[in-house]
């Protein structure tokens, strides 16, 4: 039996019924992937018999776990998915349509067909409904690839329930014919899309409010409570002891630490470079509690993570890296130290670090502040 929808997954349904696009913004590893995968499959899931159950508490299409008044376009039942990435090589004609020419080097152009573009023909048929997934939206020139169809994407600017354009509502755009010339396009109702964005990466290029307003925003952040649930932890309060006598010890050490960090990435850089929870969690590999050196080793890889994260934020900047370490506050038992050292004339400040032992690094990091 598959699992209950989760609370931003249905966010994210329920959102797309009614205004037809989303963009899910977060820091990195704070879930986006998985919930894109997530809407993926919930907006799938709804089988070709699908029925009303109207006697039930709450109607639910047979076959899907979301009630019917969230999900996207619930009576059809010819439900399709299409996934892209944005990256900087992304083109207009990737998502549309545009011209290629002939690869085998005769004359004459071929007429792509973008991945927005062969969705919205199939939610314009008879029982059809499209779910369109961008990743890493401003990791390309997203404003130039969704182009004239930015207005079009509205929900209030889409075609009738029953897929007919209205007449002073339907807004049209221009896509080329394969004799180049132009056609107007408009979009169903029944096109959905979902985009997600790192608020921590560097855009290709600016995306403007104009394009942003577009979608409704659903934000997602650090979230301690994902971590104690994830590793078995009732609380994270208490002394952590000089060394772990327990998992529990190793992974509260961890979690304490993690949330440290953020508050010292939030300050430094800004909110939007902190590290999600999902760093300290390991994919496809169970929480081990049976040893303090087995959780050591499963929380050494996310700590791996954690700690490249913090070096790129603050590249060439060793005082800046103390600082997230709470080196200061941790005082003489803290395992790195700033020094000085000579080069040439000058004094150049270096971070000693001691990573020998790793559960000493994350108890001072977590008992400071």
């Amino acid at each position: 039996m598959a699992a209950d929808p989760s609370a931003d997954a249905l966010r994210v349904l329920l959102a797309l019924r009614t205004d037809k696009c989303v963009l899910i913004k977060g820091v990195p590893a704070s879930g986006k992937s998985r919930l894109l995968g997530e809407v993926r499959r919930l907006f799938a899931e709804v089988s070709s018999d699908a029925q009303s159950t109207p006697d039930k508490p709450v109607a639910i299409a047979e076959g899907s776990s979301v009630p019917n008044e969230m999900m996207p376009s619930p009576n059809r039942t010819d439900r399709k998915v299409w996934e892209a990435v944005m990256n900087q090589n992304t083109r207009y004609k990737d998502f549309w349509r545009g011209t290629d020419p002939h690869h085998d080097g005769s004359e004459g152009y071929t007429l792509s067909e973008g991945v927005l573009y062969r969705a919205n023909e199939h939610a314009k048929t008879d029982d059809g409904a499209a779910l369109v997934t961008v990743d890493e939206l401003n990791r390309g020139p997203a404003v130039n690839v969704f182009g004239p169809s930015i207005v079009a994407i509205e929900a209030d600017k889409r075609a009738s329930e029953d897929n007919a354009p209205i007449e002073g509502q339907t807004a049209g755009f221009e896509l080329k014919t394969v004799d180049g010339s132009f056609e107007s396009y408009w979009l169903s109702p029944h096109l959905y899309i979902v985009c997600a964005q790192n608020n921590a990466d560097t855009s290709v290029e600016a995306i403007d409010t104009a394009f942003l307003r577009r979608f409704v925003p659903i934000e997602l952040g650090p979230d301690e409570s994902v971590l104690t649930e994830h590793f078995g932890l009732a609380d994270l309060d208490g002394e952590l002891p000089d060394a772990p006598a327990s998992a529990d010890d190793v992974y509260r050490a961890a979690v304490r630490a993690w949330r440290n960090v953020n508050r010292k990435l939030a300050i430094g850089a800004s909110p939007d470079f902190r590290i999600g929870h999902g760093a300290l969690m390991n994919p496809n590999q169970a929480t081990p509690h049976d040893s303090t050196q087995n959780a050591l080793d499963y929380v050494r890889r996310g700590w791996a993570r954690v700690d490249q994260h913090i070096s790129e934020v603050f590249y060439g900047k060793p005082d800046h890296i103390a600082e997230a370490y709470w080196v200061d506050e941790g005082g003489a038992s803290h395992p790195y130290k700033l020094a000085a050292v000579a080069f040439g004339d000058l004094d150049q400040v270096v971070l000693e670090r001691d990573d020998s032992d790793l559960y000493k690094v994350l108890r001072a990091v977590a008992a400071a502040g």
